[in-house]
């Protein structure tokens, strides 16, 4: 019985880590999105009738770097740049918690991994099994 419910435990966190990666992935590719359309209209002369993407702003490392510079004197978040700081905020937290690398099971660049290690054999007869070793 004992067993039986371990084995139910591991398999629900596998469907919820492989939904966590999904969605994830559909959040990055729905933010790429909306800015590929925000930069066109502003290469192409025309004022955007929306605002540029915030979730950008994650993808920038450097702007976090800035914006925690800026929290640290002056004490407020830069409005420029703030879910950068959050973002960045969280990982170093996670990393000194957990001891480990920040959502290396829940990124999308995981799931795309393991996507090419499963499906990739098949086609090329090629063992891709050392990407996931530096995960």
């Amino acid at each position: 019985m004992r067993e039986k419910i371990l084995l139910y435990i591991a398999e629900y966190q596998y469907l919820a880590r492989r939904f966590v990666q999904i969605l994830f992935l559909m959040l990055v590719i729905n933010i790429g999105i909306k800015f590929y359309l925000f930069v066109s209209q502003i290469e192409a002369g025309i004022l955007p009738n929306f605002e540029r993407p915030p979730g950008v702003e994650a993808f920038l490392p450097i702007s976090a770097l800035v914006s925690l510079k800026h929290f640290l004197f002056t004490g407020t978040i830069n409005e420029i740049h703030p879910s950068a700081l959050v973002l960045f905020l969280i990982i170093c937290l996670t990393a000194l918690i957990a001891k480990k690398a920040f959502a290396a099971g829940f990124a999308p660049l995981v799931f795309c991994l393991r996507f090419l290690e499963k499906y990739i054999p098949m086609f090329l007869k090629k063992d891709f099994q050392f990407l996931s070793s530096w995960i």
